[in-house]
């Protein structure tokens, strides 16, 4: 849809469906989120002007790839009911520098956050963590006070500001690829009880 720049979503829409906007250069503005629940595969991968994108407590799931490659976008707020987000769903991104999400998050597919280079800071709810290596330490393992037993595959490939990370004790399990290409990692402190390393 060359030219279409603002889009303003009805109250009623729970779901934005598959390709629903994708690869639609010229959005710059998706205003009135307050209904969603659902966003579709793909729905808004290759939206290169559009610049943030705010959910309310509505929204349960991001399917794969549903803002990948949106070159613009710097701020993304999932409010604080997100549960799950689909693999490869900011692949790309590569100007995001902040992340809002519900500490509800309960699924993370892989790759979701793969070359996200500039982000500085991921404010789950009303805990904000600014240390970069930190927020992603508390981001991925973190959730409503217990930790997960593993990592996703490849979630912090190509982190070239990673400098350091702490896995809590819960863990058991490292998955394959996890740090590839992360040059600037310098310590891992791993807990006694991993088992095994992919």
């Amino acid at each position: 849809c060359d030219g279409l720049t603002d889009v303003t979503i009805p109250n009623n829409v729970a779901h934005i469906a598959d390709y629903a906007f994708a690869e639609s250069d010229s959005i710059a503005n998706i205003r009135n989120c307050d209904g969603v629940k659902t966003v579709g595969v793909s729905a808004f991968t290759q939206c290169n002007s559009l610049g943030s994108i705010t959910f309310s407590n509505n929204l349960i799931s991001i399917g794969h790839r549903a803002f990948a490659n949106c070159n613009n976008l710097s701020i993304v707020d999932l409010g604080k009911s997100i549960q799950s987000i689909g693999n490869y769903a900011f692949e790309n991104s590569r100007n995001i520098v902040k992340f809002v999400i519900g500490a509800s998050v309960s699924s993370i597919g892989t790759s979701a956050f793969d070359n996200l280079t500039n982000i500085k800071s991921i404010i789950l709810t009303s805990n904000t963590i600014d240390d970069y290596s930190k927020s992603i330490a508390n981001y991925l393992l973190h959730k409503n006070g217990n930790y997960t037993r593993n990592v996703p595959r490849t979630l912090l490939i190509n982190d070239t500001e990673l400098k350091n990370f702490a896995f809590p004790s819960t863990i058991d399990t490292i998955s394959s690829y996890l740090f590839y290409n992360c040059d600037g990692l310098t310590d891992v402190t791993i807990p006694n009880n991993v088992a095994h390393i992919a």
